[in-house]
């Protein structure tokens, strides 16, 4: 009835400032309410209708030269996925298949450190290449230094982002997470110019990008080659859940460095001249 007699007000303009209080607002709140009803029914179809991400398309940026069987492929969890790290500025890259959401340890076992040619590198997966967030939080090409002087960065976490399947960025996990308390030294910038949260308490949200380095004589009988371990977060083609993400380096407690770069298994790698492919 209250329903009935709000619709009639309303039609016959005769709800003024005359009528008793109680009335206009026993009047008032259904239509209030199914106000509410209508805006959240139709927030409701709108987030329903919203389409799944769509890569372009065509391949753009650097990344591209590692684009895999068909770029923009939808990924399922368990199968291979191509996952290239980029070396700099040698031009070359070293090719990798792991496997969606399976943590991975990517090595570069066949390449000769004493040839020169590396100083920095980064990573791509799927056709993305490793971004990160400069000065004005927009998203910008992240390349990290591998050697400065007689230090090297012993390892690198690259976390892959997926939504519904589709690679939406790739990013380096940084961070001073495993270096030793007792030599904070072996913190450094990473040379990029981005910027990430800051691990420093009392200091800024957000800081250079950095990461450990070590001693080029401590690099143990395997040399000095770089190591990638590679996560996933996010969604697989089918909806499925990405979980690998949570065994990313930056979880495990502070340790040795040099234990983590000796360790891991050895992944099968090609190195391919990118010379002439265009953003290489």
């Amino acid at each position: 009835r209250r329903w009935r007699d709000a619709t009639a007000l309303f039609r016959s303009g005769r709800m003024d400032k005359a009528a008793p209080l109680g009335r206009r607002r026993a009047v008032a709140m259904p239509c209030v309410l199914a106000c509410l009803i209508l805006a959240l029914a139709s927030r409701a179809t709108l987030a329903q209708e919203e389409p799944p991400p769509k890569p372009p398309a065509t391949c753009e940026g650097r990344g591209c030269a590692c684009t895999g069987i068909d770029y923009g492929r939808k990924l399922h969890k368990h199968t291979q996925a191509v996952a290239c790290i980029m070396l700099e500025p040698a031009g070359k890259k070293a090719v990798f298949y792991p496997r969606v959401d399976e943590y991975a340890v990517l090595e570069l076992d066949n390449f000769d450190m004493n040839a020169g040619g590396l100083e920095d590198l980064w990573v791509a997966v799927e056709g993305s290449g490793t971004i990160g967030q400069a000065s004005n939080f927009e998203w910008v090409d992240h390349t990290k230094r591998f050697k400065d002087g007689a230090s090297v960065v012993p390892y690198y976490t690259v976390i892959v982002h997926l939504r519904d399947g589709l690679v939406e960025r790739v990013q380096f996990d940084s961070g001073c997470h495993v270096c030793s308390p007792q030599a904070p030294s072996q913190c450094t910038d990473d040379g990029s110019g981005t910027l990430c949260i800051n691990q420093i308490p009392g200091g800024s949200d957000y800081a250079s990008c950095t990461d450990c380095v070590m001693d080029r004589g401590s690099c143990g009988e395997r040399g000095c080659r770089p190591v990638v371990y590679l996560a996933w977060i996010g969604s697989d083609a089918n909806g499925e859940p990405c979980t690998s993400a949570g065994k990313v380096i930056s979880r495990f407690r502070a340790g040795s460095v040099n234990g983590l770069y000796d360790g891991g298994t050895t992944s099968d790698v090609s190195l391919d001249d990118t010379s002439d492919l265009e953003g290489a």
